[in-house]
This record gives structure tokens, C-alpha cells and sequence, in this order.
């Protein structure tokens, strides 16, 4: 999709990458998310990250956490997520100057199984406008286990991160400001150095964490400034 300074990509796919590795992004996730003044926001990874192409991969220096935005959720230590769902589906409209998208999509493990015991199903809307990119997931079901949306702005390390409150924070880029708002509180996940780096797309992040409340539903909302 492409609005005003926007660009971007949801994706859905059904089949297999390779020999039983099922890793690129998938379930309706915003694989990709351009901006022309500030450049490149979200990017993909594989869920998980594996020597698909040995010849052509280093292995991941650090912990292995995926830059796909997704939700996501750890029942009984099983980790469950959009980005594993091979039946998710897409529909879209342009009306009005704001392009919308949804995608239907469950909470799946590597192994494409659905979590039963909490929230699976989910309602993923991403709307675009000239001024802002929005993102909202919902669910009608009961959240049992934590279940948090996870958006991986692409940062290097040098780049500002401010709160400005619970549910506000900025990215000061070289062309721009990132400003990223939300419904419930952002929090930006521990690690032991400022970013996360993987190898694809090789690039850093910030880990930024929106958990869902009691209305179970979150709404994040990216501008630029």
C-alpha cells in the first residue's frame, strides 16, 4: 500500500519457505513500513531466526527476538503468535483517503497450533492516511495468558528515544521524529544493550511493548513530525 509518505506491506502467506522452515512473516503482519522523510520504520524478520541458506547466513549474534510486528502471548512456556498463522486472512478498501486493511488471524506455535487455553483469535486493522499510520488489534475472547502487540521500530542506537508518558514515545531520526501513541501504557522490553540487532533484515530495533488490558484491545498510532 502506498499513501502520501507512506509505504508498506501486510502480508499473508499459506505454504512452507523451505524443507519445513516455516519463518518469514505471515498472518497478516505489517512486514514492511516505509516513510520517504525519515526512511525505513518496520521491517520483517524471520520468526524464527535459522540457517535456512547456510552459505549465505551468519548465525545471530545475541538473543534471537523477532522484528516482525505481532502479537504475540507465552502459555505454559509455549510461545504463540500471529506471525506463525498459514490461514490467516486479508481484505482492503481505499475510501475517503485513508486505505484500510484487515486481516483475521490466530495465535499459532512454530508448529502452526493454535493456543487453546487463552485468546486466539484476533482482528488486526491497520488504517493509513496521508498523516498517520494506525494499528489496531482486537480480540472478542478471553485474554488468559499476557498478550501484547510487539512493534520493533528500526532504530540505530545513536537515534533518541523519548517517553513523553505512559503512553507516548518519540524516535528523534536524522530527517524526522518518530512519535508513536497508544491506548494502553508502552513499555520498551529490558535487554542488555539500548537495541536489539538481527541479522535479517540487519538492522536494530527498539522492542517496543503494548500489553492488552481488560478491553482487550490495543490501538497504536505512528506519525511523523
Amino acid at each position: 500500500f502506498a499513501r502520501g509518505n507512506w509505504r508498506g506491506t501486510v502480508t499473508a502467506y499459506d505454504a512452507i519457505y523451505k524443507d519445513g522452515y516455516y519463518r518469514q512473516a505471515t498472518g497478516g503482519a505489517l512486514s514492511l513500513l516505509f516513510h520517504t522523510k525519515v526512511g525505513l520504520v518496520l521491517a520483517a524478520s524471520m520468526a524464527k531466526y535459522k540457517l535456512v541458506e547456510p552459505l549465505n547466513q551468519q548465525p545471530n549474534p545475541g538473543e534471537d527476538f523477532p522484528f516482525t510486528p505481532r502479537i504475540e502471548t507465552v502459555h505454559n512456556d509455549e510461545w504463540s503468535s500471529n506471525i506463525f498463522d498459514r490461514a490467516a486472512t486479508i481484505s482492503s478498501e481505499d475510501t475517503n483517503g485513508q486505505i484500510l486493511i484487515n486481516a483475521q488471524c490466530q495465535l499459532k506455535n512454530e508448529y502452526n497450533q493454535a493456543v487453546e487455553a487463552t485468546a486466539s483469535d484476533f482482528d488486526l486493522t491497520y488504517e493509513c492516511s496521508e498523516s498517520s499510520l494506525r494499528i489496531i488489534a482486537k480480540t472478542d475472547q478471553e485474554i488468559i495468558s499476557r498478550t501484547s502487540f510487539v512493534l520493533p521500530i528500526i532504530s540505530p542506537s545513536r537515534e533518541t528515544v523519548t517517553q513523553l508518558n505512559t503512553n507516548e514515545l518519540t524516535v528523534q531520526k536524522p530527517e524526522g521524529l518518530v512519535k508513536i501513541t497508544s491506548n494502553v501504557p508502552l513499555t520498551i522490553r529490558e535487554t542488555s544493550k539500548e537495541r536489539i540487532f538481527n541479522m535479517v533484515p540487519g538492522a536494530e530495533a527498539i522492542p517496543i511493548m503494548a500489553y492488552f488490558d481488560k478491553n482487550k484491545v490495543v490501538k497504536l498510532t505512528i506519525e511523523i513530525f
